[in-house]
C-alpha cells in the first residue's frame, strides 16, 4: 500500500456510527433459517468445515461479495475462512497491526471501517475495500476473532441489518469453532489413548455389565481389548465373559468384577490361573467405568518363577552368612554401650555383655542375688523404696514388660553411687510360657545428675524469679510472643502475667509503650532478633495511667547451629532511679544557681590522680577566663600570692593529715596585679587504707570584707584619736569656765553651755556630713539654745557654709557672745537688739568670712572685768591660732560690737565623724 500524504488515524476510517443514519432493508427471516439450517447440517457432518461454510453462506445469499473469518493466533490473524472475490487467499496470515481485525478484538465492539487500507499496512488486494463490517466472537468470553464481510468500490453500502445478521451468526461460528477445538482435543485424546493400550504389554480390557430383571449382575460383556488382549483371545468384542472364561468363577475373578462394579473400590490380586488357554501368574488391576469394569492383566508368570529362585539363592546365601553375622553380632553386642544380659527363669543369666558385667558381676539379676542385692535401690512417685521383689527382674519373671525401665541408684565396690535405667522383658516358648527374660541396664549417671542439677537451676532461676523485683522474660525471636515472664511483670505493668501470655505478644506490649518511644523500641527488638546483645530505656504507661521508666537488658537465645531461636531480657524498674536524677538534676540546677548568684567557687580535686575539676566562679576568683586552663593543683597555686603560699600549703596539708577541715584565707594576685582576698574551706576523703582520696570545697571572695575590717581598724583608731582629743577639748573647757568665786552652780551651767553648744554643731556637721554648716542656722540653733527674743536679733548677711573646723570654732564664738548678751547684754533686757552682719570676700585667691556682731541699747555697761573670760580668750587668741583668722571684742556704751575675719578653709573638726583628722590631742 502507498503511503498518503497526511495519513489520517484509526478513528478516521471508522464510520460505525452512519448505520444509524442509514437506511436499512428489513429482516430475512427465511434466507437466514436457511443458512444457519445449512450450517448445522455442517456441525454434525463435518464439524471442522463449518467456519468455512458459514462465509459461503454469506456470500452465496449476496450479503457481501467477500466474507472471511480471522482467528488470532499469537500476534497474526490467520484467514480460517475465505469466500467470495478473495477466496483464494484463505490461511494467508496478517500481523495484528496490519488489519483491522486487532481493533475489533482490542475494542470487542462491531465496527464499521471506510478505505482501511488508507491506515493498516497489509498486503495490496484487488479489488481495493471500499468499506467492511467486522464483528468479534468469543471463546470463553474471549475475543478470538472476528466476522467480516467487504464491499468493493462500486458495491452496495452495509446497514444495521448486515450488523445484526453477522452478530447472529458469529454466535455461530463462535459455538461451532468451540465444537472444532473440542472434537480435535477429543480426537487427540483417542488416538493418544488408543496408541497407549496398544504399545502396552499388558492385556487392558473394558467390560460391561449384564444384569437380569433384578438388577443383579449375571454377567459381563467384553467392549474393548488391546492388542496384547487380542493376542490371547482374539477377537471377542461382544462376547460374554462367563461363557468364553468360566474359570474366572472358580478365581473369585467373577467376583471381584462384581464388588467392583458394585461399590466403586479398585482392587488388585495375584492370580495363579490355570484354565482355558492359560497357565501362569497374572497381576490383574479392576477399576469401576460406567456401569462396569476396566481392566490391566500383567503376565507375571517368569517374575514369580524369578522371585522364587531369589528366594532360594537368598537362602543359601542366609545360610552361608549366619555364622559371620552371628560372629558379628557377638563382637556389636560386646561393644554396646549399654549393658544387656539374658537370664534364666531363676535369675541367671546366660549371656552378657561387658557394660553389663560392670553391675552384674556375680550373674545373677539384683532382685535374685542375696549377696549384691543391697546394692540396688529405686524409689516411687512418693520417694518411697521399692523392694526387690518389684524390680524390673521380678516383674519380667512375671510376664510384666517393663520398658521404659525405672531409674535405679548402684553402689559399686568402691562405694561410689552411679544412677541407671533398668529394663527387662519376658521371653516366651512357643506355648506363651516364660523361659527367662532380657534385660538392659543404662548408665545414665552423668545424664541423671545433670538433669538434677538442671532442675535445680531451673528451681532456683524460678525463685530467683519470683523473688526479684525485675521481670526476667523469654520470647520466641519469630512471633515475639512470650514464653516465659516472671511476677514482677504484673507489679511493673499492671497486667496478669495469664494475661499477657495468652495475648498479643508484642502488639499488646507495645501498646502500653509511650507514643513517642514505640518507633526506638521496636528498632532496638530487630536488632536483638539479629543476634546483637543490648540495653535501652523506655517509658510505659500502665492501664491505671501511671508512667513507669524501664530499662531492658536483652540477648539472644541461639539454637544448636547459631539461629537465633529465641529472646530472653531482663527489665529493671528505674522509675525511682530516674526521678531521682530528676531531682539531682534540679537539685545541681538550683545549687549552680545559687553558686552562681552568691559567686561561690567550687573545686573537686582527686588527690591521687590530680584531676581537678572547678567551677566557674573558680576560674574568675583565681583571675582566669572560664576554661581558660586545665584546673589543677599547680594552676591554682600559680595564683596564690607569693607571701601566701607557704601559709595556704601548710593550711592544705595539715587538714589531710590531722583529718581536719581545710579553712584558710589567702590573696589570689591576678595578671592585672589586682589583688583579691579569697577565703577557703573544704574537706577531704580517704580510702578504706586511711589515705586521702578526694577533697572538694569552696571559697568566697571577701576581699571587700577585709577591706572594711581594715577600715574598721583604722575607724577605731581614728575614735580612740578622737576621744582623746575631745577630751582634752573638754578638759580645756572644764579649765577655763571655772573662775575665782564662782559658785558650783554657775560653774556648771556654764561648762553645760559651752558642752552643749559643741553638741548642736556635730549635729549640724553630722546632718550635712561631706556639705558644709550653715552659717545663719548655726546663729539661729545658738540663740534658740539661750531662749533668745527673735524680734531682739537682726540677721543679715548671704548663705555661707562653713568648713567643719571653722563651724566648730565659731560655734563656741557665738555661744559665747550670746550667753553674755543674754546676761549682761542686749539680750538681758527688752530694750536691746543685736545685729549680726556677716559677707563673704576674696583675699589672695581665698574665700574669707567677715562677721561683726552689734549690741545696742544695753543702758548699763558695766565694768570691765577684772580677768579675760574664756569668750575672750576664745575670740582673740583661738580664732587667730587654730583658724588663722583675726578675731577683736571691744565694749563701748550701749554695748558689745565683735568682729571676726576667718579664711573659710577646709579642714576637719574633732567633731566630725566621716573623715580621718591629723590634728593631735593638742590641737
Amino acid at each position: 500500500m502507498r503511503e498518503q500524504p497526511n495519513q489520517p488515524s484509526v478513528d478516521d476510517v471508522i464510520i460505525t456510527e452512519q448505520l444509524l443514519s442509514r437506511p436499512s432493508r428489513a429482516p430475512d427471516w427465511k434466507m437466514e433459517a436457511a443458512i444457519l439450517a445449512t450450517l448445522a447440517r455442517e456441525t454434525a457432518e463435518r464439524p471442522s468445515e463449518v467456519l468455512q461454510k458459514l462465509t459461503d453462506c454469506i456470500v452465496a445469499h449476496g450479503i457481501a461479495p467477500s466474507a472471511g473469518i480471522s482467528l488470532l493466533e499469537g500476534d497474526h490473524f490467520r484467514w480460517d475462512a475465505l469466500s467470495g472475490i478473495w477466496a483464494h487467499f484463505r490461511d494467508s496470515e496478517l500481523p495484528i497491526s496490519a488489519s483491522p481485525c486487532g481493533v475489533v478484538i482490542a475494542r470487542n465492539e462491531v465496527l464499521l471501517f471506510e478505505r482501511p487500507d488508507l491506515v493498516f499496512s497489509g498486503p495490496p488486494v484487488e479489488p481495493e475495500v471500499a468499506e467492511t463490517l467486522l464483528v468479534p466472537f468469543h471463546l470463553d468470553a474471549r475475543p478470538i476473532g472476528t466476522l467480516w464481510v467487504v464491499s468493493h468500490e462500486g458495491g452496495r453500502r452495509f446497514d444495521r441489518e448486515d450488523k445484526r445478521l453477522l452478530t447472529n451468526l458469529s454466535q455461530f461460528a463462535a459455538s461451532a469453532f468451540q465444537i472444532r477445538v473440542r472434537t480435535r482435543e477429543l480426537a487427540e485424546h483417542r488416538d493418544l489413548l488408543r496408541a497407549t493400550m496398544d504399545a502396552s504389554t499388558d492385556m487392558i480390557q473394558v467390560f460391561r455389565a449384564l444384569r437380569d430383571d433384578a438388577g443383579e449382575i449375571v454377567d459381563f460383556e467384553w467392549l474393548l481389548n488391546n492388542h496384547a488382549s487380542e493376542s490371547r483371545y482374539g477377537e471377542v468384542r461382544g462376547e460374554r465373559l462367563l461363557e468364553k472364561n468360566p474359570g474366572v468363577v472358580r478365581e473369585g475373578i467373577f467376583d471381584t468384577f462384581k464388588q467392583v462394579t458394585e461399590t466403586g473400590i479398585t482392587q488388585q490380586n495375584e492370580r495363579h490361573y490355570v484354565h482355558e488357554q492359560f497357565d501362569g501368574w497374572f497381576l490383574q488391576t479392576v477399576v469401576k467405568l460406567d456401569d462396569g469394569v476396566a481392566t490391566t492383566t500383567k503376565d507375571i508368570t517368569a517374575w514369580k518363577a524369578s522371585q522364587m529362585e531369589v528366594l532360594r539363592l537368598n537362602e543359601e546365601v542366609a545360610r552361608a552368612r549366619l555364622h559371620e553375622s552371628e560372629a558379628r553380632l557377638a563382637a556389636v553386642f560386646e561393644a554396646l554401650p549399654v549393658g544387656v544380659h539374658v537370664a534364666d527363669r531363676d535369675g541367671t543369666t546366660l549371656l552378657t555383655n561387658a557394660n553389663l558385667r560392670r553391675f552384674l558381676p556375680n550373674g545373677t539379676i539384683p532382685s535374685r542375688d542375696p549377696e549384691r542385692g543391697d546394692r540396688w535401690r529405686a524409689w516411687d512417685a512418693d520417694r518411697r523404696l521399692i523392694p526387690p521383689s518389684e524390680f524390673p527382674g521380678s516383674r519380667s519373671s512375671r510376664g510384666e514388660t517393663v520398658v521404659p525401665g525405672i531409674e535405679m541408684l548402684y553402689r559399686d565396690d568402691d562405694g561410689r553411687e552411679i544412677w541407671t535405667s533398668v529394663s527387662s522383658v519376658p521371653i516366651r516358648n512357643e506355648h506363651g510360657e516364660i523361659t527367662g527374660q532380657v534385660g538392659v541396664i543404662s548408665d545414665i549417671d552423668v545424664l541423671k545428675r545433670t538433669a538434677e542439677a538442671l532442675r535445680e537451676s531451673e528451681e532456683r532461676l524460678r525463685e530467683f524469679g519470683e523473688a526479684s523485683q525485675n521481670v526476667l522474660w523469654i520470647r520466641d525471636a519469630d512471633t515475639l510472643q512470650w514464653t516465659y515472664l516472671t511476677p514482677a511483670f504484673e507489679a511493673i505493668y499492671g497486667l496478669k502475667v495469664e494475661q499477657v501470655l495468652a495475648g498479643r505478644g508484642l502488639t499488646q506490649w507495645l501498646d502500653l509503650v509511650v507514643e513517642e518511644d514505640r518507633a526506638r523500641v521496636t528498632a532496638e527488638i530487630d536488632r536483638v532478633r539479629r543476634g546483637e546483645s543490648i540495653t535501652f530505656e523506655y517509658r510505659v504507661r500502665r492501664p491505671d495511667g501511671e508512667m513507669r521508666w524501664l530499662r531492658d537488658t536483652d540477648f539472644p537465645i541461639r539454637t544448636a547451629d547459631g539461629r537465633v531461636e529465641r529472646i530472653g531480657g531482663i527489665g529493671e524498674d528505674i522509675t525511682h532511679i530516674k526521678q531521682a536524677q530528676h531531682a539531682l538534676e534540679r537539685s545541681e540546677e538550683r545549687l549552680r544557681s545559687a553558686v552562681e548568684v552568691g559567686k561561690i567557687g567550687m573545686w573537686d580535686w582527686d588527690v591521687r590522680t590530680g584531676e581537678t575539676t572547678w567551677s566557674d566562679e573558680h576560674f574568675r576568683m583565681e583571675g582566669y577566663e572560664v576554661g581558660e586552663v586545665k584546673p589543677s593543683y599547680e594552676r591554682w597555686l600559680e595564683r596564690v600570692h607569693p607571701d601566701d603560699r607557704s601559709a595556704a600549703q601548710a593550711a592544705l596539708r595539715t587538714s589531710m593529715h590531722e583529718r581536719t577541715d581545710y579553712a584558710h584565707e589567702f590573696r589570689s594576685l591576678h595578671p592585672d596585679q589586682t589583688v583579691h582576698w579569697l577565703s577557703a574551706r573544704g574537706r577531704f576523703f580517704y580510702d578504706e587504707r586511711e589515705e586521702p582520696t578526694r577533697m572538694v570545697g569552696a571559697m568566697i571572695d571577701v576581699t571587700d570584707r577585709r577591706l572594711w575590717e581594715d577600715r574598721q581598724q583604722t575607724l577605731l583608731a581614728e575614735l580612740q584619736h578622737r576621744v582623746r582629743n575631745i577630751l582634752a577639748v573638754i578638759r580645756s573647757l572644764i579649765r577655763r569656765t571655772h573662775e575665782p568665786g564662782q559658785s558650783a552652780e554657775e560653774f556648771i551651767q556654764h561648762l553645760e553651755g559651752r558642752i552643749d553648744a559643741l553638741a548642736r554643731t556635730q549635729v549640724l556637721l553630722t546632718r550635712g556630713a561631706g556639705a558644709g554648716v550653715d552659717l545663719e542656722l548655726l546663729i539661729l540653733d545658738e540663740l534658740t539654745a539661750q531662749a533668745a527674743r527673735r524680734d531682739s536679733v537682726v540677721l543679715d548677711g548671704p548663705p555661707v557654709a562653713l568648713p567643719p573646723k571653722v563651724a566648730e570654732v565659731l560655734t563656741l564664738a557665738v555661744h559665747e557672745l550670746a550667753t553674755n548678751a543674754v546676761k549682761y547684754g542686749a539680750l538681758s533686757g527688752s530694750e536691746g537688739l543685736v545685729t549680726i552682719h556677716w559677707h563673704e570676700e576674696q583675699r589672695a585667691g581665698q574665700r574669707w568670712l567677715l562677721l561683726r556682731w552689734i549690741e545696742e541699747g544695753v543702758h548699763v555697761v558695766q565694768s570691765a572685768p577684772r580677768r579675760q573670760g574664756f569668750g575672750t580668750e576664745l575670740i582673740t587668741r583661738r580664732i587667730p591660732y587654730e583658724l588663722q583668722g583675726r578675731g577683736s571684742l571691744n565694749l563701748r556704751p550701749g554695748g558689745i560690737v565683735c568682729e571676726l575675719e576667718v579664711p573659710l578653709i577646709e579642714r576637719a573638726s574633732i567633731l566630725q565623724t566621716d573623715v580621718h583628722l591629723q590634728t593631735t590631742p593638742d590641737s
